[in-house]
């Protein structure tokens, strides 16, 4: 049995083999103004296909860079990138995850699970790249909702189309980072 640190990491953090980005940084920001904090991909909506494709062309320079701190077998998720360092992986009053200032015990921790539906720690990902499913302990499994107005995605535990987390894990067994400098 590994210790929390030991169980504890570092990774890049994409969804369904797609960059995540924020509102605030979306190719439609003008139009999504005010949920800047709100997680998503860079997909535009097409009625002819009444779907969101990814912006191929877009420029989605952003890699979500986050420090997974381990407490038993769930995690509380901080970002370790640049942008919203410091923040913390959670969901807002309406369900919909995005990045928060911490909260103590209001902040959402999750519960990784792998293809299998068995919940996972670092110590059940053996390489250095993971596919999983994040639960908001005690909550749902995040899903993809296609929001309107405009039209594009949102990630929470209301019911949507099931989403994997993609994990290049940088580092394990990490203690917690007191660096002031983000990762790359």
């Amino acid at each position: 049995m590994s210790t929390n640190v030991e169980k504890s990491f570092i990774a890049r953090i994409a969804c369904s083999e797609t960059r995540m980005t924020y509102f605030d940084q979306h190719p439609d920001a003008e139009q999504v103004k005010g949920s800047g904090h709100l997680l998503t991909t860079a997909h535009a909506y097409s009625r002819l296909n009444m779907m969101a494709r990814y912006y191929n062309n877009a420029i989605n320079n952003i890699h979500i860079v986050a420090y997974f701190r381990c407490y038993d077998d769930y995690y509380n998720i901080q970002i370790r990138s640049s942008q919203y360092f410091g923040n913390f992986f959670s969901k807002n009053a309406d369900r919909i995850l995005g990045v928060f200032p911490p909260a103590g015990g209001d902040t959402t921790s999750f519960n990784l699970f792998n293809s299998n539906s068995e919940l996972v720690t670092l110590d059940n990902l053996k390489g250095s790249h993971a596919t999983v499913y994040l639960r908001a302990r005690n909550q749902g499994f995040i899903n993809r909702q296609l929001r309107e107005d405009p039209y594009v995605y949102t990630y929470g535990d209301a019911p949507g189309d099931p989403v994997t987390f993609n994990l290049e894990i940088l580092e394990r067994n990490v203690d917690y980072p007191t660096s002031n400098v983000p990762y790359a």
